[in-house]
């Protein structure tokens, strides 16, 4: 007793940094949202990462970090995209949804590089049956997938089109980001970069396989190899999010009709459904390959030390877009009465 009413006394300097960073994060959201709900957040919050620094030290505040900081970058820039059409549950969870397939997606293709070229990978299909219909399962949901959010992106467009020509808005404002968008996009493609840059050169030490050019000191070919990764990855990044962004603006501008989102809402199901499916379908592949055919998959053909850097960051990214898809989803089932705009 004596330490838990201590340690609710004193705030230890983890759950100071945890506030102190939340804090920083909500500033992505609006100003209106933040002069109502930043105080009780953030003493929930605390609360929170209090109680777990007394049962599990820092350690344990450390390990809430990931969910915390996510959760707190989709919601404020859904809040932040949502303030710009008046805001409804139905509009937001669409963007979710929208992101969620785009980073699925991202990571599907992950995976397709960790299997090309494919010529090993059919080899092994034809001898062991459950691998290759693990394979085609993963392409079937991924089809099914898109096939849910072109439907769905495809209505929701159309609804757009309808409501600038019948309100006379010009439809290519309706998604031209202004500049603090602008501004979060650029930080946002800097720090995804930045994240992605160290995981993947220094996932390479970890595998033992650092970056190196011949007859040149390991240090040039680092900040060599950390120079090519941050680029091009800042630069397909951004193209990413702008698109994604000029999307959800487009969206969240507009004024679509309630029978739509309600009709939108069965290709979210059907879509969260699917990538379920593909993942459970890519973790029984994965476990296939290397109960099947280990040496083939620790090989340089199959899933080796140097692929099971992409293998991981697709599965992160699978693992986020349908908590994502799942939080849309519930969001939108929350709506019971009639949908009007706001």
């Amino acid at each position: 007793m004596s330490r838990v009413s201590k340690s609710s006394s004193i705030q230890p300097g983890i759950v100071r940094l945890s506030v102190y960073l939340y804090r920083w994060l909500l500033c992505l959201g609006p100003a209106v949202f933040r002069r109502e709900y930043e105080d009780e957040v953030l003493r929930t919050l605390r609360q929170c990462c209090q109680e777990e620094y007394v049962q599990h030290g820092t350690v344990g505040v450390l390990r809430l970090w990931p969910a915390l900081f996510t959760r707190a970058i989709v919601d404020m820039v859904a809040e932040q995209l949502s303030m710009e059409g008046g805001g409804i549950i139905m509009r937001r969870s669409t963007i979710l949804t929208y992101c969620a397939f785009v980073l699925f997606a991202l990571g599907y293709l992950t995976l397709m590089r960790t299997s090309d070229p494919v010529a090993p990978f059919n080899t092994v299909a034809q001898a062991h049956p459950q691998v290759g219909i693990a394979y085609r399962i993963i392409s079937i949901s991924m089809n099914i997938v898109a096939l849910a959010t072109l439907l769905g992106g495809g209505l929701v467009f159309y609804s757009i089109v309808k409501y600038a020509r019948a309100s006379e808005h010009n439809l290519i404002k309706l998604f031209l980001p202004t500049k603090r968008h602008m501004g979060m996009l650029v930080v946002g493609t800097l720090l995804i970069a930045l994240c992605l840059t160290l995981y993947i050169v220094f996932f390479g030490f970890i595998v033992g396989s650092p970056p190196h050019i011949a007859d040149q000191p390991l240090w040039l070919a680092l900040l060599i190899a950390m120079a090519g990764v941050f680029v091009g990855s800042a630069l397909f990044t951004f193209v990413i999010l702008l698109v994604s962004t000029m999307i959800a603006l487009a969206v969240s501008r507009s004024d679509t009709g309630p029978r739509v989102f309600h009709i939108v809402r069965i290709f979210m199901a059907a879509t969260l459904l699917s990538m379920g499916i593909s993942f459970g379908a890519t973790i029984y592949w994965i476990a296939a390959l290397w109960s099947s055919v280990p040496q083939f998959t620790m090989s340089d053909a199959g899933l080796s030390m140097g692929n099971l850097t992409w293998v991981i960051l697709a599965l992160g990214a699978m693992v986020l877009a349908l908590c994502l898809a799942i939080n849309a989803l519930r969001q939108s089932l929350k709506v019971r009465e009639p949908l009007v705009s706001q």
